[in-house]
């Protein structure tokens, strides 16, 4: 096990076949990517508050300190993280109690599933999926984005209350009772997303790239 609570973080690659990231205990004003060329399993620079960092046989975890309520003032004013992930190999991401002001340029990685509990101020640009991607939010979300390649096929399933939804070329004002949507080409499509939020959602966008 590596342990380090510093400005910079370095994972090596080592034996690792694929990795997983894991901030655990919420996160605001992170910046994400995907280097294929990267040496390493991957890279952290953190601004502000220094999270203490584990890695473990693939597995890297950020844990922030839990944040007072006079702290919150004063938490994400710059970003927090900036974390580059070795873009050969296949990825896990979770985003655990919550995450904020998240940007997260995926395309040019292997992803495998992406998990979140709340979420805030959101844009995913994800790569080309192999099988079945799915993406996960447990709770709720606001001004979320996702964006994906030309013509891969998405299902969408919210759980809650939505409101100001674009999907594709549709718009919904508000939906009570939740919503299920999907491209017409996602039953027969073999590479695919599939997006579950559990909670209500505020302002999501789905669009292509």
């Amino acid at each position: 096990m590596n342990l380090e609570n510093s400005r910079d973080f370095t994972e090596r690659l080592d034996s690792a076949t694929s990795g997983r990231l894991v901030f655990s205990a919420g996160a605001g004003g992170v910046s994400l990517h995907a280097d294929p060329a990267l040496p390493d399993l991957c890279r952290a620079h953190f601004v502000g508050q220094i999270p203490s960092v584990r890695s473990r046989q693939g597995l890297v975890t950020i844990q922030y300190r839990r944040l007072s309520f006079f702290d919150w003032p004063f938490a994400w004013r710059e970003p927090a993280a900036e974390v580059v992930l070795n873009g050969s190999l296949p990825w896990e991401i979770e985003f655990r109690d919550g995450v904020s002001q998240l940007t997260a340029d995926l395309s040019h990685l292997l992803l495998r599933a992406l998990d979140l509990s709340s979420a805030s101020q959101v844009l995913v640009t994800l790569p080309p999926p192999t099988d079945t991607v799915y993406v996960h939010v447990s709770g709720s979300v606001s001004n979320f984005s996702l964006r994906r390649p030309a013509g891969v096929a998405i299902r969408l399933h919210i759980g809650g209350s939505a409101s100001n939804l674009t999907l594709d070329e549709q718009r919904f004002g508000a939906v009570a009772g939740g919503l299920r949507w999907q491209t017409s080409s996602f039953n027969n499509a073999t590479d695919r997303y599939d997006l579950t939020i559990s909670g209500s959602v505020s302002d999501l966008t789905l669009a292509s790239r």
